[in-house]
């Protein structure tokens, strides 16, 4: 009996393990369809970035609400997409105009695209207030496109 449950447990076990590993084996890349019960955030529309975003306001923050951020022809496929040029970052004023999330996350996993349109561009997602995803065209040293700042080099330096 005392062996029965055990291997019953252990089959739930490893059932739940399964389970839980499935969304991070999920498609990656350019074009991949989000996992089930995924939650977009950015969608190129102003309802979207009005109803998920604010300013963060860290100590550069030189902005102020309804967000400045532009929706423009997306360039690549048709339809809008978010453009980051708010007035108050104009010159490179870093944290002037950053946005984030109105919800609060813990563990989750990001799917992002999007397209360095000038060259030279510099942006960067920031994670959690504390790790900087690198956008930055150009840079092929280890703090350049992809790099986690601080944290893991870039995937393309030479």
């Amino acid at each position: 009996m005392m062996i029965c449950r055990r291997v019953i447990l252990c089959a739930i076990i490893l059932c739940l393990m399964h389970i839980a590993v499935l969304p991070a084996t999920a498609d990656v890349g350019v074009g991949a369809k989000p996992i089930e019960g995924a939650e977009m955030f950015i969608d190129g529309s102003r309802e979207m970035l009005d109803k998920k975003w604010i300013y963060w306001e860290g100590p550069g923050f030189k902005s102020a609400m309804p967000i400045k951020w532009r929706i423009v022809d997306d360039p690549v496929d048709g339809g809008t997409v978010v453009m980051t040029d708010d007035p108050a970052a104009a010159g490179g004023r870093f944290g002037a105009a950053d946005i984030v999330t109105k919800k609060q996350f813990r563990d989750f996993r990001l799917h992002i695209e999007f397209l360095i349109a000038k060259p030279g561009g510099n942006s960067g997602v920031y994670l959690q207030n504390r790790h900087e995803i690198q956008v930055l065209d150009g840079d092929k040293t280890t703090h350049g496109l992809a790099a986690i700042i601080n944290e893991s080099e870039s995937p393309y330096h030479a």
